[in-house]
């Protein structure tokens, strides 16, 4: 049996959370995707949690300040990960991990 790769987040409607987490093996941490207008950001969902596709792209800004980026277009299971990320996975495409 083939193991989800993405996971649905329980929370109340208009708590901030996302709606769905994956493992970004980059950053070693789950990113979060919103697909109800919670954060005024939304990205569609083709339902598929086995080898998920978003659009359009995540764009992470995380560490300290800010300044570390994480930018990935996520298809049919696929980080594909943008040239503008600042760690070592730039410019690659790897599958999901099970989350």
């Amino acid at each position: 049996m083939t193991q989800a790769k993405l996971h649905k987040v329980e929370h109340s409607p208009g708590s901030g959370h996302p709606d769905f987490m994956f493992w970004c093996p980059a950053c070693k941490c789950g990113h979060g995707v919103w697909t109800t207008n919670t954060k005024g950001a939304n990205w569609t969902f083709d339902g598929n949690f086995e080898a998920p596709t978003f659009s359009p792209s995540l764009l992470i800004h995380h560490g300290k300040d800010g300044k570390e980026i994480c930018h990935v277009v996520v298809s049919a299971g696929v980080i594909n990960y943008c040239s503008d990320c600042t760690h070592e996975f730039k410019g690659r495409s790897v599958p999901m991990e099970e989350f």
